[in-house]
C-alpha cells in the first residue's frame, strides 16, 4: 500500500517568508497544503480587495465578516477600462445602468463596514461617483487611514481634500487626479470665478502630508501652490496633473524646503519662472 505523501515541513519563519513572495495564484495554493501554511498565506491573500471584482460574486457583509481582520488595501478599479475605451461608443453608459446598483450605493456599501487595519484606499472608479458620500462612509469605516486616491470623483479637489484631511488625522498621502467641475470655466458672476480661499485646514495635516497629487487647472491650486512651503512643509513628493495655458502664466511655486520628487503633467511643463 502506497504512503500517502506528507507535506514538507518547514521553519514557521520560512513559511511565512514563502508566503510574503509569493504572488496570488500561488497563495490559493498555498492555502490548502496545511494549517500552518494555510494561517500565513490568509492574511498575505487578502490583504488587498479589489471591490469591483467582488461586488457582482459575493457581498461586502459577508467577504467583511470572513476575512475583514486581514485587509489593509482597499481598491475600486474594475471599471476603469471603461474610460479608456469611451471613444469607442457614441457615450459612456449612465451610472444607473451599469448594474442593479450605482457606483457611489456600492462604494458606501463596502466602505460603511469597519475595516481595523485598512490603511490605503484606491478609488479610480468609472463612472465618476459622489466623493462626499464615499468619502463620509470612509470616515469611520478606515480610522487609521493613511493614504487616499481618488480618481473620477466628480467633486472639486479642495473640498475632496478638506474632507480628508479633517476626517483622516493621520493622512500620509493625498492623490486626487480628476476634478471634473474645473475643467468648466466658472460664469463672471459665479462667485467661484475668483476668491480667496482658505486653506487654514492644512495647518493640522503639516507635519504629517507628505505626498500630494493635484489637478492643476483652477485657480485654487495656484493659491495653495504660493503658500505651499508654509502650510505643508514636510512634503516629500509632490505630483501637478493637467497643467493647462490658463494656470501655467499664473502659476509660482513655493517649494516646501523637504521636497524631492516633483512630477507635472498637462499642456504645459514648468519653467524656472514658475518657482
Amino acid at each position: 500500500m502506497a504512503l500517502k505523501p506528507q507535506p514538507l515541513s518547514l521553519p514557521l519563519d520560512i513559511i511565512n517568508l514563502v508566503c510574503q513572495a509569493s504572488d496570488h495564484q500561488g497563495l490559493c495554493a498555498l492555502q490548502h497544503v496545511n494549517t500552518a501554511w494555510r494561517h500565513f498565506s490568509l492574511p498575505q491573500l487578502w490583504r488587498s480587495i479589489d471591490i469591483g471584482e467582488w461586488e457582482n460574486r459575493s457581498s461586502a457583509h459577508d467577504i467583511h465578516s470572513i476575512y475583514g481582520r486581514y485587509v489593509q488595501i482597499l481598491e475600486c478599479r474594475r471599471h476603469a477600462h471603461r474610460r479608456r475605451h469611451s471613444s469607442e461608443h457614441h457615450s459612456p453608459l449612465p451610472e444607473m445602468f451599469l448594474g442593479a446598483k450605482t457606483r457611489t450605493e456600492v462604494l458606501s456599501e463596502w466602505l460603511g463596514l469597519r475595516w481595523p487595519l485598512v490603511r490605503r484606499v484606491i478609488i479610480s472608479a468609472w463612472p465618476p461617483y459622489n466623493v462626499s458620500r464615499v468619502q463620509m462612509s470612509a470616515a469611520t469605516a478606515c480610522p487609521q487611514l493613511q493614504v487616499l486616491v481618488l480618481e473620477g470623483a466628480a467633486a472639486t479637489w479642495l473640498a475632496a481634500m478638506q474632507r480628508a484631511v479633517t476626517m483622516h488625522p493621520k493622512l500620509t498621502e493625498f492623490h486626487v487626479t480628476e476634478d471634473t467641475r474645473a475643467l468648466l470655466a466658472p460664469a463672471a458672476n459665479d462667485p467661484r470665478a475668483r476668491c480667496y480661499v482658505n486653506f487654514n485646514f492644512l495647518l493640522q495635516c503639516r507635519s504629517t502630508l507628505t505626498h500630494l497629487t493635484l489637478p492643476c487647472m483652477a485657480d485654487s491650486v495656484v493659491d495653495l501652490l504660493a503658500q505651499l512651503s508654509h502650510l505643508l512643509p514636510a512634503l516629500l513628493s509632490l505630483n501637478l496633473r493637467q497643467i493647462d495655458a490658463g494656470v501655467a502664466t499664473r502659476l509660482h511655486i513655493s517649494v516646501p524646503p523637504l521636497l524631492q520628487v516633483l512630477q507635472t503633467s498637462g499642456q504645459h511643463p514648468l519653467s524656472a519662472r514658475m518657482f
